[in-house]
């Protein structure tokens, strides 16, 4: 998560408080912005503050509407945040009590925040940690990240109205994708040939690429009022619809009338969930072709989420790690001409 701040104040006249000229920028972690701007528009920080503090957000692979990367890891689909006792989340789950439990004796250079927890031997007996390797409090608790990248953690926040844009901020998202359809008349798909060596990434994404969404319990919002297609479709495909039962509810859910980008994915997180909160016919949105690199460094309309494409791109192609290649360099240099251009935009 990164933060640029600029002393002019873009909340001209009287009255205003000092505390609102400061005008913050951040990129990536998108959906702890947006929480921060619910909480200074609800006046959790004070009468004072107000979202439009937050003069712009640009987001990089965000999760914003979940992912079903964490079933795939072990998130129950009948019972979250209930993880499933042979899996890799509940491995990893238990790595990390047992770090934390350890964590006095460990490198000071490693910060696993573990006094946030009191997972600590100094903090809790041997016997409480055998519970929690059992079933982690923690881990399986709503208020934990596994759950907040849920599609029904999302459905609760977009319930909540969390994620609504604000006039005066300008939003953008970078939304990656490693792969491409399994075959013509599909819409499943699958990770390229150019991404084998990414590893893990690869192997998630091709579970990704073939999920059924229809067994997912609450069903997702999406699936019940899905969005017209954007990415990559065309509209002719979509002439004829499907729909199966949802036996728990009796709910048609128009499984066959999602578009591809429920599918096409950076090896965590689908395209869909990266473009911004809500679906497109429920914010205001603006899709660049990636190929448009005019767009892409001078859109400059506030409250508006301006979504760029990052073709054959994975999850860590542009962060957190520095490769030094022609697309970061490219991407930092574009990304910084629009900051330029926002700031020139303000009276």
């Amino acid at each position: 998560m990164g933060v640029r701040t600029s002393r002019r104040s873009i909340l001209a006249g009287p009255g205003s408080s000092p505390y609102i000229s400061l005008a913050t920028r951040w990129y990536d972690g998108g959906m702890t912005i947006v929480k921060l701007q619910q909480l200074l528009q609800e006046g959790f920080f004070g009468p004072e503050c107000h979202p439009d503090m937050v003069l712009s957000v640009s987001t990089v692979c965000s999760p914003f509407r979940g992912t079903q990367i964490v079933y795939t890891l072990g998130e129950r689909i009948d019972a979250a945040p209930t993880v499933r006792r042979l899996s890799v989340g509940s491995a990893l789950a238990k790595g990390v009590h047992l770090l934390c439990y350890l964590s006095p004796l460990i490198s000071r250079m490693i910060d696993l925040r573990a006094e946030s927890r009191g997972l600590s031997y100094r903090e809790t007996s041997v016997a409480s940690l055998i519970r929690q390797l059992w079933r982690s409090d923690w881990a399986e608790s709503r208020d934990a990240l596994p759950f907040d990248a849920t599609f029904e953690a999302a459905d609760d926040r977009e319930a909540g109205g969390e994620g609504r844009p604000h006039g005066r901020t300008f939003y953008r998202s970078y939304v990656a994708c490693m792969t491409e359809r399994t075959d013509a008349a599909a819409l499943t798909h699958t990770p390229t040939v150019g991404h084998l060596l990414s590893g893990p990434l690869f192997l998630c994404s091709r579970r990704m690429g073939s999920f059924d969404f229809s067994t997912l319990r609450p069903t997702p919002s999406f699936l019940l009022q899905p969005d017209v297609p954007i990415f990559g479709m065309n509209f002719a495909d979509q002439k004829t619809e499907k729909y199966d039962l949802d036996i728990e509810g009796g709910i048609p859910i128009r499984a066959s009338r999602l578009g591809e980008e429920y599918w096409a994915n950076d090896g965590v997180v689908p395209v869909f969930s990266q473009w911004h909160p809500y679906g497109c016919g429920a914010t205001q949105c603006c899709h660049h072709a990636s190929e448009d690199r005019d767009s892409i460094s001078f859109c400059y309309e506030p409250g508006i989420w301006h979504v760029h494409q990052l073709e054959d791109a994975s999850h860590t192609s542009i962060m957190p790690f520095w490769w030094g290649n022609q697309r970061q360099q490219q991407f930092w240099d574009d990304f910084g001409d629009w900051l330029r251009h926002v700031d020139a935009s303000m009276p």
